[in-house]
């Protein structure tokens, strides 16, 4: 008996009236394309793994994906590359191995891996890969067409590659009109009657299912911008609650919430993600900018229609007006299915996404400083880094300095305070920035002190490294409104900072550093 992962998103592609799934007709220029250029300007695709090779599929023929079938009839005088039929709810399915075509060593042992079904009108086909990889939606510039001189199976079947990261990722692009073209493969015809019923369900949609510990949860397809792999996952002043870190997402800061928190379940352990190969991360859009939901697992793409959502009672549930219902997928399982609209609503959601875009803005706000009043009263800072670079107004600072051999550490001194040391006859406070804020400890470099003043006593905080000393107009300095909204060690950074100054970044952009309130962190800190 077979397990379905229905990995279906053929509503990407033209259907015409009678169901059949169409071509997308090729356009010229001067042409009328009823597509808008910012629509074709970006295409969605499937990825696919055979060992390490990666491939790509356009989703407007991908039909569905299913596990390999224990049961496979081979077909007499087919080519080697046809490993035979099998049934997949009633219909006959063609098999064939992408490994035979392109070469790759053959595996042992059978069952484990992935079949993805293409279809166009009356033909469909089987292609059998390791796994399955991540949606990806791919910009036009970033795929390479080439035409290949050779005649071999695997020549006619590529069609291009895809260029993503800058060309330190590269997947193979498959031609599928071509595959379901191959010599020697047999045709099977379509079932007008499921085409009739599909045709009078209305629109179908498409969600994307996962695993939340037990538990299994979508979102609607439209909604998520990006699948992924999860990267590495910074400790930043951002973590605290559900939300686990950042992630650079090509040049971009997002922050990475725990969903399975988020949701009531158990919390993750951040120790444990980075070892997970089954973890995955779902980049949605708020009207805030971007956000990271870290899940168990991708299960599948799953159609359905309108009528097929069930009403479930929400009494006692947990965020209950994000769920828009339940699906019963094969009659047996059940996926809860979120409400995208009011889940980006939630204040958690919304606070991480703001304070990042704040902390981590993509560029000058142009239009905002063109309606301001610009001041030309002249700030200098001094800027540092513990994982997270901050900045300080000078006329707080009185000096910098190696951080001491001996420290003393009194008795019952707050956490965060690294110990005491004596300055030229004065004793000093050293507060330690990472301990403060809950970011990973220091590596072995030489750690510096940023001495400072506040209310006539001096005061010390270990940084990793001073980077700089900027000259700023005070139209630069913004103020700072914290986004907090959970409790804890982390959060106290936004209690900490009162403004953010803007200054120059790479490629001619701007980027922000966070202004410590001298004040406000010997308050909370040494004195409270």
């Amino acid at each position: 008996m077979m397990t379905e992962d229905a990995y279906d998103l053929s509503e990407h592609a033209l259907v015409s009236d009678d169901g059949a799934t169409q071509r997308p007709p090729e356009t010229t220029a001067g042409e009328d394309d009823p597509l808008s250029a910012q629509a074709r300007e970006v295409e969605t695709f499937g990825s696919f793994l055979i060992g390490e090779m990666e491939f790509a599929l356009p989703v407007g023929v991908v039909q569905e994906v299913v596990n390999e079938p224990e049961e496979v009839s081979p077909v007499p005088l087919s080519p080697p590359h046809m490993i035979g039929l099998f049934n997949l709810r009633g219909m006959i399915v063609p098999m064939i191995d992408l490994r035979q075509i392109f070469g790759l060593p053959a595996i042992e042992e059978r069952g484990g891996r992935k079949i993805t079904i293409i279809e166009d009108g009356e033909m469909h086909l089987g292609l059998v890969f390791d796994r399955t990889g991540e949606v990806i939606h791919a910009r036009r510039s970033e795929r390479v067409a080439f035409h290949s001189r050779e005649n071999g199976i695997k020549d006619v079947i590529s069609e291009g590659v895809l260029k993503l990261d800058e060309g330190r990722r590269l997947l193979q692009v498959l031609d599928p009109y071509a595959i379901l073209k191959l010599e020697k493969v047999p045709r099977v015809a379509k079932d007008e009657t499921a085409a009739r019923n599909r045709a009078s369900k209305g629109k179908r949609q498409h969600c994307i299912s996962f695993e939340v510990g037990h538990s299994k949860y979508a979102f609607d397809l439209e909604y998520v911008q990006e699948v992924m792999e999860v990267p590495e996952i910074k400790h930043s002043v951002l973590t605290h609650g559900h939300v686990l870190g950042t992630i650079d997402l090509r040049g971009r800061i997002v922050p990475i919430v725990d969903f399975r928190g988020f949701v009531g379940k158990q919390k993750t352990d951040s120790k444990k993600v980075a070892a997970s190969t089954s973890n995955k991360l779902l980049i949605m859009n708020l009207l805030e900018g971007q956000i990271g939901l870290l899940v168990y697992s991708i299960d599948s793409i799953i159609p359905y229609y309108a009528q097929d959502v069930l009403p479930i009672s929400k009494l006692a549930m947990p965020h209950e007006a994000i769920f828009k219902g339940c699906l019963a997928v094969n009659n047996s399982d059940l996926v809860m299915l979120f409400d995208h609209g009011e889940t980006m609503k939630q204040p958690d959601l919304v606070a991480a996404a703001q304070c990042c875009q704040e902390l981590y803005p993509d560029g000058s706000n142009a239009e905002a400083e063109a309606h301001s009043a610009v001041s030309k009263t002249r700030r200098t800072f001094i800027t540092f880094s513990a994982d997270t670079n901050f900045a300080m107004d000078i006329s707080e600072v009185r000096e910098v300095i190696d951080c001491p051999d001996d420290l003393m550490t009194p008795p019952n001194a707050p956490e965060a305070v690294a110990g005491l040391f004596n300055l030229r006859e004065e004793i000093i406070t050293l507060v330690d920035l990472r301990l403060l804020y809950g970011l990973s400890p220091a590596g072995a470099a030489r750690q510096k002190v940023v001495i400072f003043q506040c209310d006539g006593q001096k005061y010390g905080i270990l940084v990793d490294a001073v980077n700089e000393i900027i000259m700023t107009t005070a139209d630069k300095v913004l103020p700072y409104q914290s986004t907090a909204t959970q409790g804890g060690s982390a959060a106290a950074a936004h209690h900490d900072v009162s403004e953010m100054v803007q200054v120059a970044g790479s490629k001619d952009q701007s980027k922000s550093l966070m202004v410590l309130d001298v004040a406000a962190l010997v308050r909370h800190t040494i004195t409270r």
